[in-house]
Order: structure tokens, then sequence, then C-alpha cells
């Protein structure tokens, strides 16, 4: 069944590309991105934020737009908290991601280094039926670099290719003699973990802007190839497929905005550092960061978006999402789920975000940056 998902899913993404292709008039060989003028700019941003997992924290992020005048973006983030997380993320795109939104260009570059420490990291257990009772705690550090090219081969069609490595080293692990996380079957959980991977997608998107989009649709899929060798201790092959639409209802300012994901990772002795997470300010917002772990994830988020004074606005709406082991195992019984209600405040290259989640066992507040999605 779920090759016959996978085949429907690229069908849809090769129709929309091909009625996209036929509609459109014939181009210069100059790419748009050559023609457009834009202005070198420099928005900073002292961090004091609030995270239900790590406490207040506390840095600065930066962006640098274009100030070699090659429409490039460095995106800088320092960032810690009270409860011990320490953040280090810097990311260079040439050009802009926003600048190459619908886009007909021809190579674009995005560097990515990410350092997290967490000295206090949560586990519940893995599946959908783990208890928010049986909590443990232990110490969490990964470190992801990579390098992605992609290639605007329309205006709504992007390739991209490139590769990723990730380590992750567990320690600190405090709890019982017979704690779950200590009795796991897989021995990497208690130590280093780490795996370099090919990746590879394809995108249909048709967003009328990448930070703050109010129309359009992106469909996407995702492979990513992480083979075992001498040097990388963890080998998994994974795939994802994305759903996501924006419509502009009732009023002119009003944004109805969902969001639909799916991802498998597939292989044995897959460490809990690299199950798929569900539970956060990136997925369920009324639930702990990472609640729940496995090698399936479904995912669905709802907003109504809404302007509210300035560069102020507001958001409602609801999470849902469930994890299991395979796909014969994943039903529409008992999927967690969570109201949220959130502001946002617009920058040119990018937005605050500040979000609360209600669920039936947590309150989760997060101010952060950018959409969801």
């Amino acid at each position: 069944m779920k090759i016959l998902y996978f085949i429907l899913f690229h069908f849809l993404i090769y129709q929309c590309i091909n009625n996209n292709l036929y509609s459109q008039t014939a181009e210069s060989t100059k790419s748009d991105i050559e023609k457009m003028q834009v202005s070198p700019k420099i928005e900073p941003l002292p961090i004091l934020s609030y995270d239900s997992n790590t406490g207040l924290g506390f840095g600065g992020k930066c962006v640098f737009l274009n100030q070699a005048g090659l429409k490039e973006s460095f995106d800088i983030t320092l960032y810690g908290s009270s409860k011990g997380e320490r953040w280090a993320r810097f990311v260079f795109s040439y050009p802009n991601n926003e600048i190459r939104q619908r886009k007909k260009y021809g190579i674009a570059v995005d560097f990515l280094i990410d350092y997290d420490l967490f000295q206090k990291y949560e586990f519940f257990g893995v599946g959908n039926s783990s208890r928010y009772q049986d909590k443990e705690y232990y110490a969490h550090n990964p470190i992801e670099t990579s390098i992605i090219l992609s290639s605007g081969i329309t205006g709504d069609f992007v390739a991209q290719a490139g590769v990723k490595t990730m380590y992750s080293r567990n320690f600190n692990i405090l709890l019982p003699p017979l704690g779950q996380l200590w009795n796991y079957s897989v021995e990497l959980n208690k130590g280093m973990a780490y795996y370099y991977s090919l990746i590879i997608n394809v995108r249909y998107d048709t967003r009328n802007s990448f930070i703050n989009p109010s129309e359009g649709i992106v469909l996407k899929s995702d492979l990513q190839y992480a083979p075992y060798s001498r040097l990388w201790n963890v080998g998994f092959f994974k795939w994802g497929a994305l759903f996501q639409y924006y419509k502009k209802i009732i009023f002119p300012d009003l944004i109805f905005a969902a969001r639909l994901n799916y991802q498998q990772i597939i292989g044995n002795r897959i460490p809990i550092q690299f199950l798929l997470p569900m539970g956060g300010n990136s997925t369920l917002r009324g639930y702990p960061q990472d609640r729940y772990l496995d090698k399936l994830a479904a995912l669905s988020n709802f907003e109504l978006r809404f302007p509210l004074i300035w560069r102020f606005g507001g958001i409602t709406g609801i999470d849902m999402g469930k994890v299991c082991n395979c796909p014969a195992f994943i039903s529409l019984h008992n999927w967690p789920w969570n109201y949220v209600a959130g502001l946002r405040f617009y920058y040119d290259t990018y937005i605050v975000r500040f979000d609360a989640g209600f669920s039936k066992e947590f309150t989760g507040l997060y101010l952060t940056f950018d959409h969801l999605f």
C-alpha cells in the first residue's frame, strides 16, 4: 500500500509540473533572479524567549541579506536557556530563499551547521502508547551539517540534491536501573550515533511567499539514504510526502493554512536519536518536545492567520499527529491532538512566533522564529 501512495504522490507532482510547463510562455534565457534588484539589508534581533521544554531563553539572531551583492543571505542564531539548552545555527543561502521563491534559476546553494545541547532532555518511551508519567531524563547533543544544491527548473518546480551528516550523543542518563531508555534494545541509545546520507527531493510550490504565504500549494517528496559503513554506525532509508495549502477566505486578510506530512524510516537498529519525533514547537505544540517516537509519523496542522495591528498578527488552529512502527499499525483512532493560539511579528526577512498549545496532558508555550509551515 505504501508503494501505491508513493507512486500516486509522484504522479500528482508530475501532473502539476506538466500543466505548469504547458501554461508558460517562452521566456528569456536570462533567469528571473538575475533580472531582480535587491537592496542590501541587515535585520538583527535580540532574543528573550520562553519554551515550556527549555525554559527562559536568551541570545540573538541576525540576517544579512545581499551584503556581497550576490542576492545571498547569512542567517546566524546564538541561543541559551535556563534549563540548559545551548544552540548555535548558521545558514548560508545563495540566492536567498525568499528571493528565489517562484523564480526560474540555475543552481542555488544552502549550507547549514546546527549545534544543539540539551542538559536535561526528556524520554517518554517509543510508540503512540508511551505514557507521560514514565518520563525519564538524559543529556542530548545533536550536531547537523548539510549542503544542498537546488534548481528552479520552472517558477513552481524545484529539484534538490545534497548530503547531510548527523552526530547525536546521549549521555548522563538520569533514570533508575530498570529505566526504559537503559533497557531499550539498541545500544547506540546510550552513546554516539552518527550517519552520512544522500538527499533527493522534488517540490511543486506555488506559494506567493516563502516567509509569509497567503496563497498557493506545496507538493513535496523526500528521499534520504544513509548507508552503513566503517565510518558510520547507523544506516537507513527514509522517505516522506508533504502537502501544504494556503488560501484567503471570507475576508481579504484571513488566511487558512493546512499541512499534511507523512514520514517513514526503514532500517534495523535505529536508535532513538533518529526515530521520527512528534511533539514540541514544530509538530504538536500542546505536547512536550519529542513526546512520541517511532519509525512512522503522520502529522496534520490547521491554522487561521489574521492581522491585528501594525506588524502584529494572530493565529488559531489545531494540531494532530500519530506515530507507529509500520503502516500496518496506523489507524484513525486515538490520535493525539491539541488546540493552539498564537501571535506573530512580521519582519521583512523572518517572523517572530509566539504559540501556546493546549492538550489534556500539557500546555506548551513557545517563542521562536517563522511560521510553523
